[in-house]
């Protein structure tokens, strides 16, 4: 028994449809559906047919092609929810995905361990960069730390050391006096700056470091 071409053809579009996809390349795992809000989402469309040219839209989202790649576009968004996305060929949708847009997280400094204020000196001389953002995060946001003012105050509370940091590491002259701390010392990181392509030159919250 003979297939009809009709059903052939169908049965060919929804195989086509099923190996086209998109993937975000902003993120650490790219086949997530997710998006970020004021962020530029690189989003690649992932095909068997490598000389297809494609259009990416959007129900709610800016859309650019890449100025790199006929395969990927540059996706804006400004609303949180979900965006449809449809990938166009000659004219036609031929395949329909749904991405969550997240708001894109806060930079937030810490040392050694995102959320704990409470260390050994041991672990800050192994590891005495600030950095701002938890490593849980799935997007990728190259944004550093660029300076910051270290005050450090003994067990008794007296500032025994004060000064400015031009990198996102405490200096050596900060850690020489932190490795002679005692318990209940404290280490107090203000005026923390940062930068990167994602956030403007911003002020981030100080940082309380009790030494245990």
């Amino acid at each position: 028994m003979k297939i009809p071409l009709y059903i052939l053809f169908i049965l060919l579009s929804l195989q086509l449809q099923a190996q086209v996809s998109l993937e975000n390349l902003s993120l650490k795992d790219t086949k997530v559906k997710e998006m970020y809000r004021y962020h530029l989402n690189d989003l690649k469309i992932v095909s068997i047919d490598t000389n297809a040219l494609y259009k990416l839209k959007a129900k709610f989202s800016e859309v650019k092609p890449s100025p790199i790649s006929n395969t990927e576009f540059l996706v804006y968004s400004k609303y949180l929810g979900i965006d449809t996305l449809e990938i166009i060929k000659n004219g036609k949708v031929i395949k329909t995905e749904y991405f969550e847009v997240k708001k894109t997280p806060e930079p937030n400094a810490w040392i050694c361990f995102p959320s704990r204020n409470e260390l050994s000196v041991q672990q800050i001389i192994l590891n005495p960069r600030i950095y701002c953002y938890e490593p849980t995060i799935n997007l990728k946001i190259k944004t550093v730390v660029t300076s910051f003012m270290i005050i450090i105050l003994d067990s008794q509370g007296n500032k025994v050391f004060s000064g400015n940091n031009i990198s996102d590491k405490i200096n050596r002259d900060a850690l020489t006096i932190i490795k002679s701390l005692k318990r209940g010392s404290q280490v107090l990181l203000e005026d923390i700056r940062c930068v990167g392509s994602e956030v403007c030159p911003r002020k981030l919250k100080p940082l309380n470091i009790k030494i245990i």
